[in-house]
């Protein structure tokens, strides 16, 4: 899966980038929160941040991650300010202009990822950092937030993947073909259910 996504030519990317964009704004969560969790995509990732840049047109406060021991914090960000790289090669913001969240004080958290199910369950780069992160999602019953939503491409989905005790589900992931839903706020868990994409 790595592989393939390193694949994708600039075009590809930035296509099916701009679609899950668009598809991103048809969640209802997103038309409630403020809080807007994104990344820096590195390796063929999807890219979001034209989407990020909308959403700061549209009044959003926008964190990306940086590393913070063996979990993530998440600084504030407004597209153009300095970064730095980090230990595994991506941008973080460099000078934050305020104080880092925990995830638990975001809204809606959006995950790159290697590979994802049909179940939410997601595959990552292997360094667990979104499911320590993000591990009282897993202790909830019901959640509040923050949504957990996957960044994907179509080909990424496989039919089953393994999973471990302190694996994190994502509530939901979007691809250049639609969103996918995969639990409610509370709890249900539901396959697949697909929202309609304009």
């Amino acid at each position: 899966m790595r592989r393939r996504r390193r694949q994708l030519s600039p075009v590809e990317i930035a296509a099916s980038s701009a679609r899950i964009g668009h598809h991103l704004w048809h969640l209802p969560a997103l038309a409630r929160a403020h809080r807007i969790a994104g990344y820096c995509a590195v390796g063929g990732e999807v890219d979001c941040g034209e989407f990020l840049g909308q959403a700061v047109t549209r009044r959003r406060d926008i964190y990306l991650p940086v590393i913070h021991g063996r979990k993530l914090l998440f600084a504030p960000y407004l597209p153009g300010e300095p970064m730095t790289i980090n230990r595994y090669g991506i941008p973080e913001p460099g000078d934050p202009a305020g104080p880092c969240l925990r995830g638990r004080d975001l809204d809606v958290v959006l995950a790159p990822l290697v590979a994802f199910d049909n179940h939410g369950h997601r595959i990552g780069m292997g360094g667990g950092y979104y499911d320590r992160s993000f591990a009282l999602l897993a202790r909830r019953e019901a959640w509040r937030r923050p949504l957990l939503v996957g960044l994907a491409y179509e080909f990424q989905c496989v039919e089953h993947l393994a999973t471990n005790a302190w694996d994190v589900s994502l509530h939901a992931v979007v691809t250049e073909g639609g969103v996918r839903i995969f639990s409610t706020p509370h709890g249900q868990r539901c396959q697949a259910a697909h929202l309609p994409s304009a």
